[in-house]
């Protein structure tokens, strides 16, 4: 599964073209994972939802000034020496009050897909998380 970011302006990059770290996160659009199906699980950054085949996931993004978040989850083997996928992750970071939201899709390569949003106090530490399944 490869990601792929569609800007403001409509111009398409994906992960075969560009290391994400050099990706403009201010004008992102769309960013989103595209399996060999052609099956697509992303986020609107303009909108704050999340999506599957461009069908919005009803889930309330709380906060300002968000912040992209993307990453892989590799398990080794320790007999090959072999990192494997195990998982693709992508959401948005964003900031209220003095809490930290996380909001991130996991996908996972069995084909479960959650929603872990996760609020932290930046004065108590407490974190507080919930998941929620998608399939």
């Amino acid at each position: 599964m490869f990601w792929f970011i569609e800007y403001i302006n409509g111009n398409t990059i994906s992960e075969q073209s560009i290391n994400f770290n050099y990706v403009d996160k201010e004008r992102v659009k769309r960013f989103y994972f595209k399996n060999k199906n052609g099956d697509v699980y992303g986020i609107n950054m303009e909108k704050l939802t999340f999506f599957i085949n461009n069908q919005e996931i009803d889930i309330k993004i709380k906060g300002e000034s968000p912040k992209l978040l993307q990453y892989k989850t590799a398990s080794m083997s320790i007999t090959s020496n072999v990192h494997k996928i195990s998982s693709w992750n992508l959401g948005v970071e964003t900031y209220l009050n003095n809490e930290i939201h996380k909001y991130v899709m996991n996908i996972k390569v069995d084909g479960e897909i959650y929603i872990v949003a996760t609020k932290q106090n930046l004065i108590s530490g407490k974190v507080e998380e919930k998941r929620v399944p998608l399939h």
